[in-house]
């Protein structure tokens, strides 16, 4: 148990070689970044496909927290994924750099439920307590592109082939092949 700070390669091998990682042939896995808040034995916290390219960061915040990955998945340099129950992302996805998808709040709407927010934090994010705060699974569809500097909020679906124009913020789900844009995002055509 304890906080771990972002992997290097090294890391990323050894929560392999550990059962937390299951990882498909030929990702490139190099530049990704991994932070478990608990490690425990039998839990795999992340599957990733084959052929994929993962240059973020993956926080995965409670023993019970997991992040699919499907085949041929890029995720840019300085995108986080943030897990506190399931982020599920789909084959053929492209997600841009400095994005940030987040199933979670984080913390309670109700500041006396955030009053130890800040101690729990600097003890690790093992000691968060989760009771208090709402979560939501994400899933992003096969063949969706979401553009530089977008935000995926908690409880979102974004059907097949989904676009998120940069710097959007997706609040809610989007239908199959739609192109959605702005903050809040909305839609704003249709794309095959």
């Amino acid at each position: 148990m304890g906080d771990q700070g972002p992997a290097n390669i090294r890391d990323n091998a050894r929560l392999m070689s550990d059962g937390f990682i299951k990882a498909g042939a030929g990702c490139n896995l190099s530049a990704m970044n991994v932070i478990l808040a608990d490690k425990r034995p039998g839990n795999i916290y992340l599957e990733i496909g084959n052929d994929c390219c993962i240059c973020g960061t993956i926080v995965l915040y409670r023993a019970s927290s997991k992040v699919v990955i499907g085949n041929n998945v890029y995720i840019g340099p300085g995108t986080y994924v943030e897990c506190s129950e399931r982020v599920t992302i789909g084959s053929n996805v492209l997600i841009s750099m400095h994005c940030n998808i987040i199933d979670t709040n984080s913390h309670s709407i109700h500041s006396s439920e955030r009053m130890n927010d800040s101690i729990e934090w600097q003890k690790g994010h093992a000691y968060k307590n989760w009771n208090t705060v709402v979560s939501s699974p994400v899933e992003i569809g096969d063949k969706c592109w979401v553009g530089l500097r977008s935000i995926i909020l908690k409880g979102v679906k974004l059907g097949e082939g989904v676009i998120v124009g940069a710097g959007s913020v997706v609040t809610r789900s989007v239908s199959a092949f739609s192109l959605v844009g702005g903050n809040p995002a909305c839609f704003i055509k249709e794309v095959d």
